[in-house]
């Protein structure tokens, strides 16, 4: 089972949690940091992302895709983001990449394919999600539904 140890992550507005149809089974997040080795340096990293390089926002979801990692099958069905901008000319925050998402759908040991996700999640591009706290989270060994958010603040 992957672990990805201690995560920082952005946490959306519960308000735009409807969007999923209570067919999540964890709690929807982007995932800054992953794989940090214990709770204290996960700590001193969310410490030290202060609230000026990390403020609330709002993405839009883009193209879905079913990800796989090679070492552990573990299988993904996410939603790449795009950045809503003030203005075309405003850069990115430092801690963006390409590489962000949201995903909505977990499964282990076998290939995921669209079938087996459910319908009212595999058509949610375009939806808007506002993201308003920062997290540190444990997943230990544990099972995508035991992965819990151990500290978080408003942004």
């Amino acid at each position: 089972m992957r672990s990805f140890k201690y995560c920082i992550w952005l946490l959306p507005v519960d308000e735009d949690l409807a969007i999923f149809k209570h067919k999540v089974e964890f709690q929807p997040h982007i995932t800054v940091q992953s794989d940090i080795a214990t709770l204290p340096e996960a700590l001193d990293i969310y410490d030290q992302l202060e609230d000026d390089q990390i403020q609330s926002f709002q993405v839009t979801l883009g193209p879905a895709s079913i990800q796989h990692t090679n070492e552990t099958d573990f299988y993904s069905y996410q939603y790449n983001l795009i950045l809503n901008q003030q203005s075309p000319n405003e850069s990115p925050p430092d801690w963006w990449t390409n590489h962000l998402h949201v995903s909505v759908f977990y499964k282990y040991d076998e290939p995921l394919t669209l079938e087996e996700v459910p319908p009212e999640l595999r058509n949610l591009s375009g939806y808007t999600l506002r993201f308003h706290k920062i997290a540190v989270a444990s997943t230990g060994d544990n099972h995508y539904e035991k992965w819990k958010v151990l500290h978080s603040r408003d942004l």
